[in-house]
């Protein structure tokens, strides 16, 4: 019974990553151009984010 140990830096991005497709998926939602801009801003912002965790999640694994 060897189970993986559990990766919270990949759990965390996985998280983030699907949060931010949904804030991009609200763009077309909004009905203001600063909304549409805020929603693309931080939607991008979180992806960055949730890739970064993904990256560091798969370098930390390659360590042990």
């Amino acid at each position: 019974m060897d189970q993986k140990p559990i990766n919270p830096a990949r759990i965390i991005g996985i998280f983030l990553v699907v949060f931010a497709a949904c804030v991009l998926l609200a763009i077309p939602v909004s009905p203001t151009m600063a909304g549409k801009l805020t929603n693309l801003i931080c939607g991008a912002v979180i992806g960055l984010v949730g890739g970064g965790f993904l990256i560091a999640s798969r370098t930390d694994k390659a360590k042990h």
